[in-house]
């Protein structure tokens, strides 16, 4: 697993577990359930703009690498479901 993996599945993993803890206390008030909404959608672009750096620095200047795109597509799909 290259570093870049690693980085993404732990922040997906720390995703889940916040979502589970929450899941498992207490009712929610409304204001609580707004801020964990926020908290969860920040974290996933997060995510999301981790996955697409890479293509960020082709879009840039740097050198088309086709697998790499195709990679990053294919991660940036399943944060999308």
């Amino acid at each position: 697993m290259n570093g870049i993996t690693r980085i993404g599945v732990a922040a997906v993993g720390s995703l889940i577990v916040a979502t589970v803890a929450m899941a498992q206390g207490a009712p929610q008030t409304p204001e609580q359930q707004a801020t964990a909404s926020i908290l969860t959608r920040q974290g996933l672009f997060k995510v999301q703009a981790f996955v697409f750096g890479p293509v960020g620095g082709m879009l840039r200047g740097g050198k088309f690498d086709a697998a790499v795109a195709q990679k990053a597509a294919e991660r940036l799909e399943v944060t999308g479901a």
